[in-house]
């Protein structure tokens, strides 16, 4: 049994390819609507009863499309903004910390209006302790494998966002929630992936330090202390980043869309249900795709309006 994830992350609002350095000049090597067309590609190449569809945050905020979709003042452009990211087909997202840059309300109209559902163990309500916005996991199957996605986001945000932005809510640890959230769900499920808008404090190979661990990234310890993850599906630092450490695929495919990862787990079934037996991982490049038509047409009306206005 072949059990896929094709992975998108830090996306910033770049819909179509290109940058808006020069009008009507669409050929950029990147973009959502390449991402939208790769994943297709890679769904129907796979089928879609053994593919999980992730993306890991930070769409909201980041291109002038995005910039103008915002300072417009008008929902619809949010809407229409929103109604592209649903027609990539996820299955399952996280919260980035850009996402939080136009506020609350303008975010969780955002998060409301998606198809996909947000999952977040660590972003809370001051007061009831709960998910502020989202879930904190969800368990999907496909082809009779139960899959476990637990979503979480870089607890570092007080420190760039202003403070009316994150009134009435606070921030634990990505590592400390995952890992209380881990042992309870890895029995209920086969496998177990942790979708985290946050990178890694530690090189993955020898595990030697590569930035102050200040809680900011917390990947690392999530992989290498917390073994009921099977795979870890990343975001935030814009790498492109793919390893497999002691059996288990972590990923992160860059910025504005200009790859999707894919995790390919082989599994075997057990008495116990499915194991995994062995992994793969690759980055996918989406200048190798053009651009998703249906996306496309969605975004159009948007872009014209954004190009008229920069």
């Amino acid at each position: 049994m072949k059990l896929v994830f094709l992975h998108s992350s830090d996306t910033h609002g770049y819909l179509l390819p290109t940058d808006y350095q020069n009008d009507g000049e669409y050929n950029a090597p990147f973009g959502l609507s390449r991402v939208a067309s790769a994943i297709k590609a890679e769904k129907a190449k796979w089928g879609a009863e053994h593919v999980v569809v992730t993306d890991a945050g930070d769409c909201l905020q980041g291109s002038p499309l995005a910039a103008y979709a915002h300072g417009s003042g008008d929902l619809k452009n949010l809407d229409r903004f929103t109604a592209a990211y649903n027609a990539v087909g996820y299955d399952v997202r996280c919260l980035g910390n850009h996402d939080f840059n136009f506020g609350q309300s303008y975010m969780a109209n955002y998060v409301d209006n998606n198809q996909a559902p947000f999952v977040n163990c660590n972003i809370l309500d001051a007061e009831t302790h709960m998910p502020a916005l989202g879930r904190e996991y969800v368990i999907l199957e496909r082809s009779g494998v139960k899959i476990g996605v637990i979503g979480i986001t870089t607890q570092y945000i007080p420190h760039w966002e202003a403070a009316d932005r994150i009134k009435g809510l606070e921030f634990k640890s990505a590592f400390e929630q995952v890992n209380k959230l881990a042992k309870k769900l890895k029995p209920q499920v086969d496998v177990l992936a942790v979708l985290y808008h946050g990178g890694f404090e530690s090189d993955i190979e020898d595990g030697h330090a590569t930035e102050p661990h200040n809680g900011e990234n917390e990947g690392y310890r999530i992989l290498t202390e917390i073994p009921e993850v099977d795979v870890m599906l990343t975001g935030h630092q814009h790498r492109r980043l793919n390893v497999i450490k002691d059996g288990k695929p972590c990923v992160q495919p860059g910025y504005r869309g200009e790859a999707i990862a894919e995790v390919v787990l082989d599994l075997d079934k057990t008495e116990d249900g499915y194991k995994v037996k062995s992994a793969e991982s690759t980055l996918i490049d989406t200048k190798d795709y053009d651009s998703d038509p249906e996306l496309a047409q969605i975004v159009q009306p948007l872009d014209r309006a954004t190009q008229k206005w920069l």
